[in-house]
């Protein structure tokens, strides 16, 4: 009979135990989809990145190496950014990279030697937003799992053009965002830096129409919601680029990270 009740006792408490950790990695937490300013102010910040294709799983490797590189500075003010295309169109180029809420010679420098390019982020008045807790690796795999469903539903339901997919890892707090103007600029570098032989096609495609693809503050009238056809909101995102690619030698080096209240991915 002993056995038997510390058996039950031992079992509910595992289930305790479990129950308040997921609670404490977001998978209870409530999401909140707004359109307004940023969360996050990312426009006019230098970004060091590198282009992967958005269909490739190896980004995920790319993102721990790019954490490595950067542990050694523990620098909070280096934040690791992923900007996506959204799904339906042709380019599927992600930019995976540094984004410098301060100067940081050193990293740069580092960074550009191998290979890493250089832009400024576009200020942008208005972004469609959601953030989520970030307390680890878990964390991030069940944001992923959560957020971007609620994110397409807003789109589709108010008719926006929100695009491309970023995604922000500053501290504790993942910040998704989709910007609702000046889409097209986070990609310029890239379409400039290549030649098409055909008219008007490049990676850079517009994914909205022209009468879409401003911001709200640029309407005549304030609640006016811009719309477009199509949802235009990433659900692959970081989620689909690393599914394939996380090992358990990467899962111990980010659960190190954790622990020393570094960069954490999946």
């Amino acid at each position: 009979m002993l056995i038997e009740l510390s058996i039950i006792f031992l079992s509910i408490a595992l289930a305790v135990t479990i129950f308040l950790a997921l609670c404490y990695f977001g998978l209870f937490e409530t999401i909140s989809v707004k359109t307004g300013e940023s969360p996050y102010d990312f426009g006019g910040k230098k970004f060091i990145y590198k282009v992967y294709n958005a269909n490739s799983a190896s980004i995920g490797s790319n993102f721990t190496r790019l954490t490595t590189l950067l542990y050694p500075f523990k620098d909070a003010t280096l934040v690791p950014v992923l900007i996506t295309q959204p799904i339906g169109s042709k380019s599927t180029k992600s930019l995976l990279g540094v984004l410098f809420e301060h100067n940081n010679d050193k990293v740069e420098k580092m960074l550009l030697s191998i290979d890493y390019k250089i832009m400024t982020l576009p200020k942008v008045n208005h972004v469609v937003s959601a953030t989520f807790t970030n307390k680890g690796s878990i964390s991030v795999a069940i944001a992923l799992k959560r957020v971007y469903p609620v994110i397409t539903e807003y789109i589709k339901e108010n008719k926006l053009c929100a695009y491309p997919s970023i995604e922000i890892y500053k501290g504790d707090v993942i910040y998704f965002l989709s910007p609702l103007s000046k889409q097209q600029d986070f990609f310029m570098n890239e379409v400039s830096s290549e030649s098409s032989s055909d008219d008007g096609d490049s990676d850079g495609e517009q994914v909205c129409d022209d009468q879409y693809s401003r911001d709200p503050e640029d309407s005549d009238d304030d609640n006016e919601v811009p719309s477009t056809a199509s949802s235009v909101a990433s659900s692959s995102s970081f989620e689909q680029l690393i599914a394939d690619d996380v090992s358990t030698t990467t899962k111990n080096v980010l659960l190190q990270f954790h622990a020393t209240n570094q960069y954490i991915l999946v």
